[in-house]
């Protein structure tokens, strides 16, 4: 076995190899600057959920206004998904919008309407009736549901989050992070009717009352261009390639001591996914300006590195009762961390497993066995995570029918039994070395690094005699 320095070496090999196989260029000068001292801002990988760039600050205390209505719409799909379903208006969720919250002006006391035209109403046009609305009948309290977001944000991990009420009224008890922000963002990715909804540009709501149907505009200028008449360009080029992204939602806010926040979800033509928070803007154009400058750059300056590919070997781990010794185990996805070139060093990556150190027969390929977590720069939130499984079957192993084996008192045929005690129990190791065949891959590695600099230099010295002969 070698030991955990050159398993760390070998890691940071692999991976300084991946950035030499996906190279980048045409990468801007700087993030783009803060337009407004008061504001702030955080862009994160919405797959694996690893900071791109921030302003700093990430956990400072900061007042969410309707960016609350995501948690909400979350809570509330968690409870219920018929979005046909019916929902009593009460007077208290009309009186609950606050001092000149934003409201529909139509909504009235024993009304129904469908939990679905509700949501729309919530996460397009803002209106804070609707959450209270929402929060009433699947809580059955305001109070009730209060308290379902807030074991939400606990299960979410939100160590800086704490709700009073469901639509983002202003309170000093009222609060969240940025960084919490984003993880809420990534989360609401899992929830399709959301990313449905926060993608439209209006919705058109019949109230059933005998008026004609209302049109409500989307409050986000980044997804309803045409009424505002802000157009923005969403596309970019690479190495002579153009590709180009999409704004997905997904939720504006204001209160005054909030100031205009906006997050923003998007997905590119190269698979890219990327959610920015930009908090405190002194108006709406401001926050959707700065939104889209952030998305240009990193869209365009980010680039993906590979972690691991699926299949990929990692090592083995030995087997109990099994006519096999040993299995090897192999990752079961690919890891990739979306990261600004100019910021990525392989050194800073680092990767804890979390494997057993014997299992026991019968295994079949495929079978997780394990799992691993990588990490960047001291960060304890993995930027990745993948699983180990089984890269081969392991079966149960066959008893030698010329041992003498004592019959069992419970087996009438006499038939040996293999003990399936229980897995011995996992444990967790920081880049551990893989049992088999890390040396010579790693030399072999290496001596393939040296010839390709060899190349290189040779290229380079020879460059003005290759071009004469040319």
């Amino acid at each position: 076995m070698i030991n955990r320095r050159i398993a760390t070496i070998f890691l940071s090999l692999i991976i300084a190899l991946h950035v030499i196989l996906v190279p980048a260029s045409g990468f801007a000068d700087s993030i783009p600057a803060v337009p407004e001292s008061r504001m702030t801002y955080l862009v994160m990988d919405a797959k694996t959920g690893h900071i791109i760039c921030s302003s700093g600050n990430e956990n400072d205390k900061v007042y969410p206004a309707s960016l609350t209505k995501v948690m909400t719409a979350m809570v509330a799909l968690d409870h219920c998904t018929d979005l046909d379903k019916q929902f009593l208006i009460s007077q208290a969720a009309i009186d609950g919008i606050g001092v000149d919250g934003q409201n529909t002006g139509r909504l009235k006391a024993g009304m129904y309407l469908d939990f679905g035209q509700l949501l729309n109403i919530m996460m397009i046009y803002s209106a804070n009736e609707t959450s209270c609305a929402i929060a009433e009948n699947i809580g059955g309290t305001i109070d009730g549901f209060i308290d379902m977001m807030n074991a939400k944000a606990d299960s979410l991990g939100l160590t800086g989050t704490h709700y009073v009420n469901p639509c983002g009224m202003h309170d000093n008890d009222h609060y969240t992070t940025i960084l919490d922000l984003a993880k809420i963002a990534r989360a609401s990715l899992d929830y399709p009717i959301i990313g449905e909804i926060a993608a439209k540009s209006g919705v058109s709501i019949d109230y059933g009352d005998g008026n004609s149907p209302v049109y409500y505009n989307s409050t986000n200028r980044l997804i309803n261009q045409a009424h505002y008449g802000n157009y923005y360009n969403t596309t970019y080029t690479r190495d002579g390639a153009s590709f180009s992204y999409k704004v997905t939602g997904l939720k504006t806010g204001y209160t005054d001591p909030a100031g205009c926040c906006l997050i923003t979800t998007s997905t590119s033509t190269e698979g890219r996914e990327i959610i920015t928070v930009v908090l405190r803007a002194s108006s709406s154009l401001v926050a959707a300006n700065y939104s889209h400058k952030l998305l240009n750059y990193v869209h365009k300056n980010a680039c993906t590195y590979t972690l691991c590919t699926s299949g990929e070997y990692y090592g083995t781990v030995d087997v109990q009762g099994s006519s096999v010794d040993q299995i090897a185990l192999v990752y079961e996805d690919n890891a990739d961390i979306s990261i600004l070139a100019s910021q990525f060093n392989s050194e800073l990556v680092t990767a804890k497993y979390v494997i057993p150190e014997t299992i026991t027969a019968p295994i079949s390929a495929g079978d997780h066995i394990g799992q691993v977590q990588f990490f960047y720069n001291d960060s304890d939130i993995p930027i990745a995570s993948v699983s180990l499984i089984a890269g081969s079957d392991a079966p149960t192993a066959i008893p030698d029918s010329t041992t003498d084996v004592p019959p069992s008192d419970t087996d009438d045929n006499n038939s040996h039994q293999v003990d399936a005690s229980p897995t011995t129990p996992s444990i967790t190791v920081e880049n551990p070395e893989p049992k088999n065949n890390w040396g010579s891959i790693l030399i072999i590695s290496a001596v393939g690094m040296c010839f390709f600099v060899t190349i290189v230099l040779f290229i380079n010295k020879n460059a003005a005699k290759i071009k004469e002969k040319l």
